[in-house]
């Protein structure tokens, strides 16, 4: 394998000005909305703070998604236009060409998804709360159904709670009242018995009542208190999350994940890329990511699980959690992405060789 193809490729892929369009991109969604510098922005960008990172997410993405499409479709034509010499018939062989340029604009556009980090690290939006992860569950195993006016209390398992702890509760309207919905009142009992938190929620459908989680609270009890049925949702309903102590509070796992996405989009636009023109190939490649981000017509088999795992990890950054590790399905995906597309260009080199295209 040809290390200098394989950095050559990465690094024109990897262009600062395109790295710096991503950051912008990322950064735009963390200001302040209330700044008049962000009047002139579209309104997809005026987010709340929740929803601030994994808008910022979703802009970048787009950014280097397009571009890993684009100039991965161009690269290969430039293997053998004025560079003839990485298309030698000598050692190394074709297949170790075109396995060092694809894992190259793989890996060039897999570094597009490391800018994201520094507004996410450095510059959260103020007044955000970081993002969080779950702890501990506690509850029963099976549902609990409360008709109007019943309660319900659920031992809470011992925590050392700081500020940020937050504690979730799952609850669902069900058949048996006299309503399709319902209100829940929601009280945290310490050790004497006393209310040491109360909130009432409306419950129109499967939801998650969350608010924070008082120190010292043993004991939550849930009250039906409106004219529905309400169900408390088992297993173990009720979930207490903590502040992500992950590496960036938890963004680096949302980087590794937009990293195996960007670097399959860059793989399958350089396969694309050595049988038909650039702009075809980078049109192809876009139509693939669409397909698989939103799962019309079936989803594409090389990008539909990457697709729903990122998918994943920016829901839950969009309610304040941190992203789960890339899980192997999607490490293997990727890789399989890379090596079939590293066999799907060899042949073309050596098409290209045989028409004289050196």
């Amino acid at each position: 394998m040809s290390i200098g193809l394989t950095l050559l490729s990465a690094r024109r892929v990897t262009r600062p000005v395109v790295a710096a369009v991503v950051l912008v991109a990322a950064a735009l969604p963390l200001l302040d909305p209330a700044e008049t510098r962000l009047e002139g922005l579209p309104a997809a960008l005026q987010v709340t703070e929740t929803g601030a990172a994994s808008t910022g997410w979703i802009a970048a993405l787009l950014v280097a998604t397009a571009w890993a499409a684009t100039s991965g479709a161009r690269l290969v034509q430039r293997w053998y236009d004025g560079e003839s010499a990485w298309l030698a018939p000598t050692r190394p062989t074709r297949l170790a060409l075109a396995a060092a340029g694809v894992l190259g604009i793989s890996l060039g556009s897999a570094a597009l998804a490391l800018p994201p980090m520094v507004p996410f690290a450095i510059l959260p939006a103020e007044g955000a709360d970081p993002l969080l992860e779950r702890e501990l569950a506690a509850g029963p195993q099976r549902s609990v159904v409360l008709a109007p006016g019943d309660t319900s209390g659920i031992a809470l398992p011992p925590v050392s709670v700081v500020a940020a702890h937050r504690l979730r509760v799952r609850l669902m309207p069900t058949v048996g009242g006299l309503g399709a919905t319902t209100d829940a009142r929601l009280t945290v009992r310490d050790a004497e018995g006393d209310a040491a938190s109360t909130d009432t929620v409306f419950v129109g459908g499967r939801r998650w009542a969350e608010f924070p989680l008082p120190p010292g609270g043993e004991l939550l009890v849930v009250t039906n208190v409106g004219e529905g049925a309400l169900a408390v949702l088992g297993p173990q309903p009720v979930e207490i999350w903590r502040p992500s102590d992950a590496f960036a509070g938890g963004h680096l796992r949302a980087a590794a994940l937009a990293a195996l996405w960007v670097a399959a989009i860059g793989a399958l636009a350089a396969a694309a890329g050595a049988w038909v023109t650039p702009p075809i190939a980078g049109l192809l490649t876009i139509a693939a990511a669409l397909l698989a981000a939103t799962g019309a017509t079936g989803g594409v088999p090389a990008l539909s699980l990457l697709a729903a795992e990122l998918g994943r990890g920016l829901d839950a950054l969009g309610e304040g959690r941190a992203p789960s590790r890339p899980g192997a399905g999607a490490l293997g995906t990727a890789v399989a992405t890379i090596a079939l597309a590293s066999l799907t260009v060899a042949p073309a080199l050596s098409r290209w060789h045989r028409e004289g295209r050196r």
